[in-house]
């Protein structure tokens, strides 16, 4: 299987210099954790609920003031939309991420592949082996 049969196509991005506030109100009207930043139509981040937390909340940063590029991740990987699906959850366990954005033949970002879109694709067991590969998480013996 190839992941453009599984990524969340028309993944939203944003805009670099839209404000903490604006990304969270985006995420909230779309009903996602994630937001690819752009600048320039160029992939320059991605910025998460957990960062909007970790490093913006939690260092009283004012969400109106602050700008996406101050909290974003900026160290970006990314998978081609004809990569396998083997390919693109092997590199969301050598780099722990859980979103991972794509990108066409031209470079463009066509979507975003997450551990929800593996887990409505492929069995339970393969989403929860990912999914300990990047948490570090393994279920206690019961």
């Amino acid at each position: 299987m190839r992941v453009k049969e599984t990524m969340t196509v028309n993944a939203e991005p944003i805009e670099a210099k839209s404000t903490v506030a604006e990304a969270a109100s985006k995420m909230e009207n779309l009903n996602v954790g994630a937001l690819i930043v752009v600048e320039n139509n160029e992939l320059v981040g991605l910025i998460t609920d957990r960062d909007i937390t970790v490093r913006g909340v939690a260092h009283k940063l004012d969400p109106e003031k602050s700008l996406v590029r101050d909290i974003m991740t900026t160290e970006i990987v990314a998978c081609s939309e004809d990569d396998s699906l083997e390919k693109a959850t092997e590199i969301m366990e050598t780099h722990k991420i859980r979103r991972l954005p794509v990108t066409g033949s031209e470079g463009t970002i066509t979507g975003i592949l997450s551990i929800g879109d593996l887990a409505m694709s492929t069995s339970y067991e393969k989403t929860g082996e990912v999914l300990q590969a990047i948490t570090g998480i393994a279920h206690p013996e019961r």
